[in-house]
């Protein structure tokens, strides 16, 4: 009966952390007019709640030896990797005071102990995936909506109002952070055959006007068509889709982009990116990859390619040094954020727990990995949101990428949801 009780109050304490866990993704505020009205507070609480919920488990001792040693580990690794960049400061100094350096690794600290505690004692793939579908259904029902209401009375509630177009947005911070969730609950529902699931998907992604959306979303259903043969099919995805691109460049085909009007706003935004990492920013318009290259010229004139800044210091770092210059360079994704706190080796790392997170979610078929792909995809060329949105590859890897005892102790029941 103890047992039993105990299994019980897991499950409470899994449904509690996952449903936050989702919520302070799709809920994060309410805008009218486009400008944020109110900030919700669900990702800040999110941290306390698992620490919280984290105590109760291990007071109950319930989390196993694997979990245990997984939680400690990574948290303990990414602690003393970060004590040696304080300590670096002599050798290297900094723009900006140590102080704001320590708040600022300490904040995005947090977010990591609150998504690795989230992986090691609470993850329920079948529960998580779950939550997001319905949740995800329900935040591009209400931006779709709203768009309704919009046309219909002229209130721009919960509406994007830039360049120069109403767009869905829920409660995101900007349509471009719906990217991820707009693949995801379109693989889902493409999966279980909920054609309304995959009607919203659609209607959200042709409304939102946003190339990150429309990018996202087409090279979802190919990252996931590529997992599902196997990982080495995806680095050979990649490669043949950056070779297509140079060659559809090569015959002109961006020219055509440009001045095909019918495709609209979107694909032209779209094609003037793509214009700028090929030419080298000399044309086009594509701030994070001019971002990418200050953050590479920075690192490279202080020696620190290889090894970067530590942990978060893009955030204390480009306020000192490009304030009033009229130059706007930020940490416009994963990649590049990576990059600038641990450089050259930081990137190799990710990559490789990137990779072996793959891997084992294809062996075990998991379901995760139509929520990982898109997150990951729209991490590679997107902020908005930052480590809200981050969050959702921190997990693949906790459980997937790191190590080996936990992907395989865990239990995987994706397949009841998705049938």
């Amino acid at each position: 009966m103890g047992v039993l009780m105990n299994q019980l109050d897991k499950v409470k304490l899994s449904t509690l952390a996952t449903t936050v866990f989702v919520s302070s993704f799709f809920f994060l505020q309410i805008s009218i007019g486009g400008d944020p009205l109110i900030r919700i507070p669900l990702y800040q609480a999110e941290l306390m709640l698992n620490l919280g919920l984290a105590a109760l488990a291990f007071h109950m001792q319930s989390p196993s030896v694997a979990q245990t040693r997984r939680l400690v580990g990574i948290l303990g690794t990414i602690a003393v990797t970060q004590l040696g960049y304080f300590l670096m400061v002599n050798v290297y100094p900094i723009a900006g005071s140590l102080t704001e350096y320590v708040i600022a690794a300490v904040r995005v600290y947090g977010y990591i102990v609150s998504v690795t505690v989230y992986a090691c004692l609470f993850y329920d793939e079948d529960l998580l995936l779950k939550t997001f579908y319905q949740l995800g259904r329900l935040c591009l029902g209400v931006g779709l909506a709203a768009l309704l209401v919009y046309k219909m009375t002229g209130l721009p509630f919960l509406l994007d109002l830039s360049y120069g177009n109403i767009r869905p947005q829920a409660f995101f911070t900007e349509p471009s952070a719906a990217a991820p969730a707009v693949a995801s609950v379109g693989l889902v529902a493409w999966k279980k055959s909920d054609w309304m699931g995959l009607a919203l998907a659609v209607a959200f992604a042709t409304t939102s006007n946003s190339a990150t959306v429309l990018l996202v979303f087409i090279l979802s259903i190919f990252g996931v068509y590529l997992v599902r043969r196997g990982p080495w099919a995806v680095w050979g995805g990649v490669l043949g889709t950056f070779g297509s691109m140079f060659a559809f460049i090569g015959l002109g085909g961006l020219d055509w982009l440009k001045t095909a009007s019918y495709f609209g706003r979107t694909i032209n935004r779209l094609a003037r990116g793509i214009e700028f990492i090929i030419t080298l920013s000399q044309q086009g318009y594509n701030p994070r990859f001019a971002g990418a290259i200050n953050v590479y010229q920075q690192l490279q004139e202080k020696g620190l390619l290889w090894i970067g800044y530590g942990l978060n210091s893009a955030s204390p770092y480009f306020r000192h040094v490009y304030t009033g210059t009229g130059t706007d360079v930020q940490d416009y994704s994963l990649f590049v954020t990576t990059f600038f706190s641990f450089g050259v080796m930081g990137v190799l790392v990710l990559v490789l727990f990137v990779h072996r997170a793959i891997v084992i979610m294809y062996r075990k078929e998991s379901g995760l990995v139509y929520v990982f792909i898109p997150f990951f995809l729209a991490s590679m060329i997107n902020s908005a949101q930052g480590f809200v949105m981050y969050k959702f590859v921190i997990l693949g890897i906790v459980v997937y990428g790191v190590g080996r005892r936990l992907s395989y102790d865990c239990e995987v029941r994706s397949a009841n949801f998705l049938s």
